[in-house]
């Protein structure tokens, strides 16, 4: 994971908070969604806190863990590094919405309320950050 061992330890350290209000989600409720946030708690968080960004072969639980949801090494790093990208991602108004289940139009007030962030892009869109929009819907 050179992408993540070139990243500065407080961006890391963000990650891994955003990781731990992800999984802490209750918007997350089919199957598939619990899945996930059962790896992302039972696994991808200690493996980045313990493993220092990266996926030690010889820790033993993570191992077992992986082989508990079918994950090979190469497997966990693309979830990881996919769940990077979208931490990073900047979101428009609709894709916002769609996140937290509100419409633009709500998000737009409450950016003019104060109740949310947003920044404005050089087009003039408001633009949106996850960790942002997770903060405010726990």
């Amino acid at each position: 994971m050179v992408w993540y061992e070139d990243t500065s330890s407080d961006r890391r350290r963000d990650f891994v908070a955003y990781l731990d209000k992800l999984w802490r989600l209750k918007a997350f409720g089919n199957p598939k969604q619990v899945r996930k946030k059962e790896i992302i708690r039972d696994l991808i968080i200690p493996v980045l806190t313990e493993g220092e960004g990266w996926i030690p072969e010889d820790m033993d639980r993570v191992i077992d863990l992986a082989r508990r949801w079918d994950l090979t090494n190469s497997q966990l790093t693309d979830l990881i590094h996919k769940l990077w990208k979208n931490m990073v991602k900047p979101m428009d108004a609709n894709e916002a919405g769609q996140l937290i289940g509100r419409t633009a139009n709500t998000l737009r007030r409450w950016v003019r309320e104060g109740k949310i962030e947003a920044r404005v892009n050089e087009r003039g869109r408001l633009i949106f950050c996850r960790e942002i929009l997770i903060d405010h819907i726990r």
